[in-house]
């Protein structure tokens, strides 16, 4: 929400603006991955005395407006305190989140006026409605690193896709952010009917994750790696073996072997394919 150039009919406090005399609205924010959450911690502060008046009569209320126009996520935290924490799940947001922060009318306002208004201002009173923007902070645009996220999370890197051939067999490409898998139709349909059950994850990558990553980390070996390392699956590959003490490059692929790397990256999938196989087995009785 960039209201910088934006004009008001009444005094507004802020960086960008030259309303009030001496005052300041100052702001200040942090975040770091915590799990599967980003934790934000905001600190908000004025000095003016009159609005810090009406913030305690719950007149006035900070406010940190949270918006990702990627996923269309919009979340609005009204605060009477100068600190606030919050959580937001990283499923939410993609790689962009902008943030704001206001001082907004709680509660309708009649014949406003502060001591600290510059000179245009003098002798007048505003009637300000509940909405209000009086206050502009700081505007936050967030690069969120979701290459972070395991292979398990299959939509952070990889994109299953129908294939427009009637080929049986699945085709993989690379030449995007995500790693294409595409599936004919059949294939497509039946893997779409059991994508959500986390029952069957481990045997699902171990069909089709396993083998399409083994030709991932072939197809590096072959050529300049360089070409790949913007791609975001590439980063993804990259932090994920990051966990061992990896660094993706040509030599440790030739070094440790496609397959072996493919293992680690998916948290050995056969083990667990097998262990979810036998698990449902027992399950249905038998031995």
């Amino acid at each position: 929400m960039d209201l910088k150039n934006r004009l008001f009919p009444y005094p507004v406090l802020g960086e960008y603006y030259d309303d009030y005399k001496d005052s300041i609205f100052h702001d200040d924010l942090s975040y770091e991955m915590n799990g599967n959450k980003l934790s934000f911690k905001v600190s908000l502060e004025t000095n003016n005395e009159e609005v810090i008046q009406l913030i305690e009569e719950d007149k006035l209320v900070y406010v940190i407006h949270i918006e990702c126009a990627q996923t269309s996520y919009r979340k609005l935290i009204v605060s009477k305190g100068n600190y606030v924490c919050f959580d937001i799940e990283d499923s939410k947001v993609t790689e962009k989140l902008d943030i704001s922060t206001f001082i907004i009318v709680n509660k309708n306002i009649s014949n406003y006026k502060n001591k600290d208004f510059n000179e245009d201002y003098i002798g007048t009173n505003f009637d300000l409605k509940r909405g209000s923007i009086v206050g502009v902070g700081s505007q936050w645009n967030i690069q969120v690193d979701k290459s972070k996220d395991e292979l398990g999370k299959l939509p952070s890197i990889f994109s299953i896709l129908m294939s427009k051939d009637n080929d049986r067999e699945f085709s993989i490409n690379l030449s995007d952010d995500k790693i294409k898998i595409l599936l004919s139709e059949k294939d497509y349909f039946n893997y779409k009917k059991i994508a959500n059950n986390r029952q069957f994850e481990g045997v699902f990558h171990s069909m089709i994750v396993l083998p399409s990553l083994i030709y991932v980390f072939e197809e590096l070996s072959k050529g300049d790696i360089s070409e790949y390392e913007d791609y975001r699956w590439f980063k993804g590959l990259s932090k994920s073996l990051a966990r061992y003490s990896i660094v993706l490059n040509e030599e440790i692929i030739k070094k440790e072997g496609s397959v072996k790397l493919a293992q680690k990256v998916l948290d050995m999938p056969l083990e667990r394919a097998l262990e979810s196989l036998s698990i449902e087995r027992f399950e249905e009785g038998e031995s």
